[in-house]
């Protein structure tokens, strides 16, 4: 059995988020002004849903939005 670490990212993810109460939306959001650049909240949706691969630096930056080490997600 191989380990799908952008599975576990999409969980922890999703499990931090819902954990603070925060929407696709909101965390789009937040995700926005820490890049500086638009993300809609389908991509929210679509890393959770494990259909678009996270780049680092969102990675990154979700990390930064949810307040949690990147180790965490």
């Amino acid at each position: 059995m191989s380990i799908q670490y952008s599975d576990i990212f999409a969980r922890r993810l999703r499990s931090e988020r819902e954990r603070l109460g925060v929407t696709q939306t909101a965390l789009a959001r937040r995700i926005a002004r820490i890049l500086n650049q638009n993300v809609d909240p389908s991509v929210v949706n679509r890393i959770e849903q494990g259909t678009r691969a996270v780049r680092l630096d969102e990675a990154v930056a979700v990390a930064e939005a949810l307040d949690v080490s990147l180790t965490a997600l």
